[in-house]
């Protein structure tokens, strides 16, 4: 990782000081980590966006301190992957400092998992972020009283405006590396419960290999919880029958003293304590004011409302796209032209030439001059994604989600695989605490059109829909891929029985003004994936393609792609795709982004002009009607996704892979030529687009 403050190479770093970046979904952890690191790690307003921990380090006074950026959590609980993923790396690893980053706006709710955190008895130290949210209340934070309450160190940050993030904080954790400190802050759980904890405990005590490894009271209210991680654990202590007999009297006590779950109680003890810590420290001013958000809100999130305005900014986003992506495509493709032009009357041998011009400037150009196209989609997309309207998105499309079988976890996959790619959308389903629902949440991520598909319904729309149109076929193709998606998501969902239930919790973010630096880096990242992804393939695939057109197999065929268009043309010629079509779709199951270089390098070897841009091409050819283009696309976003997703999907799966390996490659790719079968014979019967 690059660094964030200069640094002497002659300085020889021997000590290694490991910090783990601890907190809820959306507090700014990932944003001072690239602060302080250098990185880029991405950064959203909605749980999911790290899914995995990504490490970084930073040097300094002779230390090197790698810091963790671990997944966003709400508890300590091993329900989901991510939270695993956290509970594993602070309960096996080596961990010398917890910096917890709290919302100072949502103090109460962060201070939940707090008091957990201290309760693994490891140095702690609280940064306070989100400072200018909590002053946009009339609210401030008196910092030296709540680090007296807490007993360890809080530094007041704004971490977006790189405030408060200086070399103070790395020479505290030095400190606290040097001279172990933990918090004086305890939960009081009161004298029923800490009764029964001390009861567990006498038994865990006479296993003295493994005591000194665990954290007493952490560990032993999990075992009142009943949680799976905290149950296993129990398989290591030889007296595990009797522990586990002494756990279920004490939850039984305690159900029985109370009234109420355990895992209720406990909640209320932690809350008791974070509702006293906040009226302690926060001060008030009486001053009325108006909350912009919920005013918002209220039209956003109003039952009759909240549809339709969704649907307006998925419109919103295509239209932006298409009217300020279309000069600069055009300024692509002439440059291709160009640069096709001047190779052809420089390269005089026939074959080379037709190797670059053909195979090589055609197939590339043809992918790339799309590149515009992505760059608006992912800025539009990242507006609103800044803003603070896509968590509500994500509210609004629990209930929708409900109705098939998901919750409106399974949304933020979905976004994320729009955003660029079907693969970390799969990844993201790691958050999904129903192996059930995360199946199916991946099963319909392909259905999404990712940012490999949507040149291709861009080349396809652009060159057969006049400009008026443009925007409103791309939006149906849209809305055409949801239904879908939501269609299969039911019927899985009552193949497969419910393993796990689970509510919906999800953060909403002030609304505010994006920052344009910030637009511009997630606009790059999620563009710059598309041409890393697809560069080495292009290439490949441009010239094999090239390859198979120009020289000959057999003296009855001119040559091999004229060959594999014989066999495969009764299957696709029911749909009304030729040859060509169909050779371009199968590119694709390698990477959607072939589909379009397949189609641009045989349209540049059998065109005699071939200084003309792909959907100049398309536009002018007799083989491509609307219904034809129409029928192509919806093959294109259905059928079986490439190669690359269906790995992770089989990985991401473990249990009954290649059963649902064999359906996602055969139902999809039959689900796709249902689809397109039906598309292209009512358009025809109705004579639509033919």
């Amino acid at each position: 990782m690059s660094k964030l403050f200069g640094q002497n190479s002659q300085i020889n770093y021997n000590k290694n000081i490991i910090v783990a970046l601890v907190g809820n979904p959306n507090v700014g952890k990932s944003t001072i980590f690239n602060i302080v690191t250098g990185a880029t790690q991405y950064v959203g307003n909605y749980p999911g966006v790290t899914i995995d921990k990504t490490i970084g380090i930073k040097k300094y006074k002779n230390y090197a301190i790698h810091f963790v950026d671990l997944p966003g959590i709400y508890s300590l609980s091993s329900y989901t992957d991510d939270a695993k993923i956290t509970v594993n790396f602070l309960l096996n690893e080596q961990v010398d400092v917890i910096i917890y980053v709290i919302d100072s706006s949502n103090l109460e709710r962060n201070l939940y998992l707090f008091t957990q955190i201290i309760e693994l008895n490891k140095n702690v130290i609280i940064m306070l972020n989100m400072l200018d949210l909590l002053q946009a209340k009339h609210k401030s934070i008196n910092i030296n009283q709540m680090s007296n309450i807490l007993g360890l160190s809080v530094f007041p940050i704004i971490a977006h405006k790189k405030i408060g993030i200086d070399t103070n904080f790395l020479k505290h954790i030095i400190h606290l590396y040097n001279n172990k400190h933990i918090s004086s802050a305890k939960v009081d759980y009161g004298e029923d419960i800490i009764c029964e904890i001390d009861k567990v405990y006498k038994l865990l005590a006479k296993n003295k290999d493994f005591i000194n490894k665990i954290h007493k009271t952490w560990f032993i209210i999990k075992l009142l919880e009943k949680d799976t991680l905290a149950i296993k654990l129990i398989n290591i202590f030889q007296n595990k029958a009797e522990i586990l007999q002494q756990v279920e009297k004490s939850r039984r006590h305690i159900i029985e003293h109370f009234n109420t779950k355990i895992e209720v109680e406990i909640a209320n003890k932690r809350y008791g304590f974070a509702k006293a810590v906040v009226k302690m420290t926060i001060n008030k001013q009486s001053i009325k004011q108006i909350d912009i958000n919920e005013i918002i809100d209220d039209y956003v999130l109003n039952k009759y409302c909240c549809i339709p305005i969704l649907l307006i900014i998925i419109y919103i986003i295509f239209k932006f796209t298409f009217a300020f992506s279309e000069p600069v495509v055009n300024l692509f493709n002439l440059f291709f032209k160009f640069l096709s032009f001047k190779m052809s009357n420089l390269i005089q041998n026939s074959v080379l030439k037709s190797l670059i011009v053909d195979g090589f400037i055609g197939g590339i150009g043809g992918v790339f001059s799309f590149f515009p196209v992505l760059l608006f989609m992912f800025f539009s997309i990242a507006f609103f994604e800044d803003s603070g309207y896509m968590a509500r998105a994500s509210f609004i499309m629990d209930k929708i989600l409900n109705k098939f079988g998901l919750t409106g976890k399974s949304f933020l996959p979905l976004i994320i695989a729009t955003n660029g790619c079907a693969v970390p959308g799969m990844l993201a389903t790691r958050t999904l605490e129903s192996k059930r629902d995360r199946i199916i949440t991946m099963f319909i991520v392909p259905y999404m059109i990712c940012g490999a598909k949507i040149p291709v319904c861009m080349l396809i729309i652009k060159a057969l829909f006049s400009y008026k149109y443009q925007t409103i076929v791309m939006f149906c193709l849209y809305i055409v891929s949801i239904i879908v998606a939501l269609s299969i998501s039911k019927v899985l969902s009552k193949i497969i029985s419910k393993d796990y239930y689970s509510h919906f919790i999800m953060e909403l973010p002030p609304y505010h003004l994006p920052k344009l630096s910030g637009l511009l880096l997630k606009m790059w990242e999620r563009s710059w994936l598309y041409i890393r992804k697809a560069w080495t393939i292009v290439v490949l695939t441009s010239l094999f393609v090239w390859g198979m057109f120009t020289f000959t197999l057999t003296h009855s065929y001119h040559n091999i792609v004229e060959y594999s268009i014989k066999i495969i043309n009764p299957i696709f010629k029911p749909i009304g795709m030729d040859g060509n079509k169909a050779i371009a779709l199968l590119s694709g199951l390698i990477a959607k982004e072939m589909v379009i270089s397949t189609l641009s390098t045989m349209y540049s070897v059998n065109n005699s002009n071939k200084h003309v841009c792909l959907k100049d091409k398309i536009h002018n050819s007799q083989d491509w009607s609307i219904l034809q283009g129409v029928t192509f696309i919806i093959f294109c976003l259905t059928y079986v996704p490439c190669i690359t997703s269906m790995l992770i999907f089989c990985k991401e799966i473990e249990k009954g892979k290649y059963k649902w390996f064999t359906l996602m490659l055969f139902g999809n790719t039959a689900l796709a030529w249902l689809l397109s079968f039906l598309t292209f014979k009512i358009g025809t019967l109705l004579n639509l687009g033919t």
